[in-house]
């Protein structure tokens, strides 16, 4: 789920603070599919910032939702007695659910945010000293390979190679 992808996009373009930032986009996507938004950027700190502009945006227009469905629950204003009350009421509950679709993309973004940046401090703490590794793997692997899996369930007995990500087995 999460967001559109032409949405990540646009806010990765409207966030590049330089002409070189756009053409580094551009190199990494044409390396995948040519798409910009199909993979987060390799410079996390980018991608972090315009996911955080996204968050603020959206907090402006929760924040202005709720602004409007208490000015609609107010009975007592002027300007609510010359509407009719059914008018009143859909206006009410249309408010109420585009307010739960910004919450939950916004609740998205935040997590989205936070994944980014663990996903970074565990790159940074496997090259500084090896907490996780990479390795090619040829059908699966003996059981008691003094290793954790970071796919499971592991594949069948003689299937293809696969590629794991491991952390040592420090025993339980």
């Amino acid at each position: 789920m999460g967001i559109p992808q032409i949405l990540r996009a646009f806010l990765r373009v409207f966030c590049a603070m330089s002409v070189e930032e756009l053409e580094e986009m551009a190199i990494e996507a044409a390396e995948s599919d040519g798409r910009l938004a199909r993979c987060p950027l390799k410079n996390v700190e980018r991608e972090i910032h315009a996911h955080r502009r996204l968050l603020l945006h959206l907090d402006g227009m929760i924040q202005a939702h709720s602004t409007a469905i208490e000015q609609l629950e107010v009975v007592d204003d002027p300007s609510s007695r010359s509407m009719h009350p059914f008018r009143k009421e859909m206006a009410k509950d249309l408010l109420d659910g585009e307010l739960r679709v910004l919450q939950s993309a916004r609740a998205w973004v935040a997590n989205y945010c936070e994944t980014v940046k663990d996903t970074r401090r565990k790159r940074q703490d496997a090259a500084a000293g090896g907490e996780q590794c990479v390795f090619m793997v040829v059908g699966e692997p003996h059981p008691h390979q003094a290793v954790q899996m970071a796919r499971w369930p592991p594949p069948r007995y003689g299937t293809q190679s696969q590629v794991y990500a491991v952390t040592p087995w420090r025993g339980s």
